[in-house]
């Protein structure tokens, strides 16, 4: 049976090879854009409370917490509870 899995793991090995930098990229890449995105979303904020005539030390603290607030660990988080993360019962 050891040697039914080991086998198994061989033949996984290059498969796992290809298809992690595919998901990496995957993800990755989106992730990196939203990042920009969300940067200079709060440069825009910073700037826009900073001409409407906000000291600058106000405007950056509120910036900070509004790109907290885009924060895309913190919409995961979020998302645990939705109904979407949730398993699927089979017997109800």
């Amino acid at each position: 049976m050891s040697e039914e899995r080991s086998d198994e793991f061989v033949k996984m090995v290059p498969v796992l090879m290809v298809e992690i930098p595919k998901m990496v990229l995957k993800l990755g890449v989106p992730f990196l854009r939203m990042k920009k995105r969300v940067q200079k979303a709060e440069r825009q904020f910073r700037t826009g409370l900073e001409e409407s005539g906000m000291p600058p030390e106000l405007a950056r603290e509120l910036s900070d917490q509004y790109a907290k607030d885009l924060s895309i660990r913190r919409i995961i988080s979020g998302m645990q509870g939705s109904a979407m993360f949730k398993p699927f019962n089979w017997r109800d």
